[in-house]
């Protein structure tokens, strides 16, 4: 044994040899003995050697399937790197290579790295500016103030898939491609009345009409019932390369379920929206049943642009079972070009059918184009059972600067309808699974 250990280190000193198969074919050459060890490494014997030395030893270790010795190096590198949950050495993230590596040794090419996919569902909130309907008379201020707005806060459901395929990492940056689709519905109510004999009230036009020049019906106190519904739909996807980079630091507390290794997760792409958001404005007289209004309101976005993320995930080394967490944040700053169209259709039975009042359409449209970003994060928690399947919950809250918005008359003086431009954030909650399609750690599915 003292022939076979003097070659090792003669050997191992050579930073090139790092094959165990190259290593092998030099030891039964020169000395006419194997790689096979008839016994385990003891910790005086690892502590000869450098830390560069014990790195090619634990590889070739893995490679022939000398688990006990695998983890003995493991274990002599981590009290040489780390003290009191500090770390003081690991180049590069050695350690952590060797960890996500295993033994027996996990090929790391990207033809076996794994395809990761996620498929989940949940409850989806969007906040919006809200629009504004009705008119009555304020008597104390004297003003014309709406009878009611719309919700701001829409609710529904929604879902989400994402899947990483590895790249060639000879040819492109990161270690996945990714493609991210989510989508979801949404709607809301807003009410608002004024009795009879409460207020004054009128029915205002989105602009004069262009028959009289008249800017709309005043009712007196003859009572308003104003209803606002608001529905819309999300629907996004981003797709690009994503890298993941082990950082350096121990494993967690041994025997802790709950605290883990992390990886650095860095993703570039490119992000695209479709933001569909629409109002009904009901306006009925409640002492006149042949007086009422209906305004439609439609826009139609869509949104281009590069993204970039980053963020952290903790999962357990290997493909044991365990806790997973992780947080990531991103920013999106691209064009936001939007379709916007408003119509009104009144009916005045009162004011007679000779009344250009009678009937009254009125329709206006409008084309907005500028630049808009769109920053969010996330956080999720979940549990693989093993390197294939895990489920998880996740929080996801994006906001959306410079979106478009109506701002409906109610009052003369707010003529014609205009586009104002205000945030619209959305948030969700989901559920979902983890899957993915090969022997690698589970470390890789996103």
């Amino acid at each position: 044994m003292s022939v076979y250990w003097t070659a090792v280190r003669s050997v191992v000193s050579v930073r090139c040899l790092t094959s165990a198969a190259l290593l092998s074919t030099i030891l039964v050459g020169a000395f006419g003995v194997s790689t096979a060890l008839t016994q385990p490494l003891t910790v005086e014997e690892l502590q000869r050697y450098s830390s560069d030395q014990l790195l090619i030893l634990a590889r070739n270790a893995a490679d022939d399937n000398r688990c006990q010795d695998f983890e003995a190096i493991k274990a002599q590198l981590f009290n040489r790197w780390y003290t009191r949950g500090q770390t003081i050495g690991d180049p590069a993230g050695a350690w952590r290579k060797l960890e996500d590596e295993g033994c027996p040794r996990r090929a790391a090419s990207a033809d076996l790295r794994q395809f990761g996919m996620v498929v989940g569902g949940g409850a989806t909130w969007v906040d919006i500016p809200q629009v504004k309907g009705g008119t009555q008379f304020d008597p104390i201020s004297g003003t014309e103030i709406p009878i009611a707005k719309s919700a701001n806060a829409l609710s529904g459901g929604g879902g989400n898939f994402f899947a990483t395929i590895p790249t060639n990492q000879n040819t492109l940056w990161g270690d996945y491609f990714y493609i991210n689709a989510a989508g979801s519905q949404f709607d809301g109510n807003g009410n608002g009345s004024v009795p009879i004999g409460g207020n004054n009230v009128a029915f205002t036009y989105l602009f004069p009409n262009p028959i009289s020049a008249s800017t709309g019906i005043f009712a007196g106190a003859t009572g308003q019932q104003v209803r606002i519904g608001s529905e819309g739909y999300l629907i996004d996807v981003s797709l690009g390369l994503k890298g993941v980079t082990p950082l350096p630091g121990p494993p967690g507390a041994p025997g802790s379920p709950f605290i883990q290794p992390f990886d650095l997760h860095t993703t570039v792409g490119f992000r695209y929206r479709n933001f569909d958001l629409s109002h009904t404005i009901d306006q009925q007289s409640l002492f006149f049943p042949d007086l009422h209004s209906q305004i439609g309101l439609d826009q139609n976005s869509n949104f281009f642009g590069a993204q970039f993320g980053v963020g952290l995930l903790s999962r357990p080394p290997g493909p044991q079972g365990g806790f997973v967490g992780g947080i990531h944040a991103f920013v999106a700053p691209g064009v936001l070009s939007t379709s916007l169209t408003a119509n009104q259709v009144s009916h005045c039975g009162p004011c007679g059918v000779q009344s250009p009042e009678f009937d009254v359409s009125l329709q206006r449209g409008f084309n907005d184009s500028r630049f808009s970003v769109i920053v969010g994060g996330s956080v999720h928690l979940g549990y693989q059972f093993n390197s294939n399947v895990g489920v998880f919950v996740k929080g996801t809250v994006e906001h959306m600067t410079d979106v478009p918005f109506f701002q409906v008359p109610t009052t003369p003086a707010e003529q014609p309808i205009f586009i104002d431009h205000g945030a619209v954030t959305n948030a969700s909650a989901m559920a979902g699974l983890r899957v993915a399609f090969d022997t690698n750690a589970f470390q890789t599915v996103p």
